[in-house]
Parts: C-alpha cells; structure tokens; sequence
C-alpha cells in the first residue's frame, strides 16, 4: 500500500467508523473497532487489492474497499455459528464475585516491592539495596533470616526487622480489606 493510501487511511477513519456504525447500530463498539483493524490489516497483507483500488478510484475507492471488508468482518461475526460458539464457553462461575485470595495475591504482587524497600530503610542498615536482596531472598526461598544474612553479606537483625517490617504491612492491608 502507497504511503498517500495509508495516510488517506487514517484520516478517514472516523468516517469509516460511522459508516459501520450505521450499518450495525447495535453492535459494541470493540467489534467495530475489530473490523476496521481487519481491514486494514488486509491491505498489508494483501496490498495488490488496495493498490489497484486506489489506482482506479483514487481515496474513495480504498475507503469503499476497507469498508466493504470490514462490513463482512463484522457479518461474520454475527453469524448464527460463530455467535453460539462465543456463547458457548460463557463461564457463569467468572461473573461471580473474585475469590478473596485472588484479591490478597494481587495486593500483594503490587504492594510488596515498595514494602520491601520501605522494610530495608526502616531495618536501619546502611546498605539498604543488600537488605532488600536478602529480604526478596528470604521471602522466596523460606530459609531462616541467619542463612539468608549470611548468604547475602548483611546482618541477620537487619533482615529480620525488614522481614517484619513486611509482615506488619501485610497484615494492616488484610485488616483494611
């Protein structure tokens, strides 16, 4: 596809969308969306087919081509089979309320970074970066804060106040949730 074709492309995407939006008023926008994407995406892979569109009808020519391949996108979509197929894996189980434990594994991934580096500054130590290695380090191996310690070169008391330090952040976010 010309480089002229691609910028006509973009320029006219908006008219492109209402058009479609016309063609299927009830259909959400993210499917809409989808089939503009398409269509676009086919004049790359095939760019003969809008090369010789734009060649014969210049702009309006490839807006009508990505129309009418996006027009057929969403058709497709709507299709007796493929709608049943979509409805056919609906897993009522997923619109039920999130598993608690769900809620703490994601509040924990977030929080617990900045909790580790909050924990190395408050144990008191120098080498704040040493101490939240050996934190990290003993949060994911399980091994005793003096093994840890010793392993990461830093003192077992500093390991064991930040270790702490996380604890108690840990606990103050499950009372709060």
């Amino acid at each position: 596809m010309t480089p002229a074709a691609a910028l006509s492309l973009i320029d006219r995407r908006s008219t492109l969308a209402r058009r479609l939006r016309s063609a299927y008023p009830r259909v959400c926008e993210a499917r809409l969306e989808d089939a503009l994407q398409a269509a676009i995406l086919a004049h790359y892979e095939r760019p003969d087919r809008a090369e010789a569109a734009w060649a014969r009808g210049g702009e309006e020519a490839l807006i009508r081509l990505t129309h009418t391949i996006a027009w057929r996108h969403v058709r497709g979509e709507l299709r007796r089979h493929a709608h049943r197929r979509e409805l056919g894996g609906l897993d009522l189980g997923s619109l039920q309320p999130v598993d608690p434990g769900q809620e703490r594994a994601l509040l924990l991934r977030r929080e617990l970074p900045a909790w580790i580096a909050a924990g190395a500054r408050a144990a008191g130590a120098r080498d704040h970066a040493g101490v939240a290695a050996a934190l990290e380090d003993r949060l994911a191996s399980g091994d005793p804060d003096g093994e840890v310690a010793a392993r990461r070169g830093v003192r077992r008391e500093y390991v064991n106040r930040a270790r702490r330090y996380v604890e108690a952040r840990w606990e103050e976010a499950l009372g709060a949730a």
